[in-house]
């Protein structure tokens, strides 16, 4: 893929939709077992979902750095939050 300002000055965002594991269990993030989030899970492969995402986004980055037409690119789309580390008011 190459990424070529356009005399349009049109710029590409990439998008990660679907982290190793499902972030979220949806099926825009391509669950192996649909309503099933394995990204933050335990018992995961090594290396660990969230290791494989991480080196991922850095071959990203490392393979598109000097890319005219690259304005950037989201970390995680729509991840899970769990529900023991989220805080409602009241």
């Amino acid at each position: 893929m190459t990424f070529q300002r356009t005399c349009a000055g049109i710029g590409v965002l990439l998008d990660m939709h679907a982290a190793p594991g499902s972030q979220n269990g949806m099926d825009n993030s391509a669950p192996a077992q649909p309503g099933k989030a394995l990204w933050g899970a335990a018992g995961q492969p090594t290396p660990s979902y969230p290791d494989q995402t991480v080196a991922f986004v850095g071959a990203l980055a490392a393979r598109y750095a000097n890319a005219p037409a690259l304005i950037g690119f989201t970390l995680m789309s729509s991840p899970q939050v769990c529900a023991a580390s989220s805080t409602a008011s009241g």
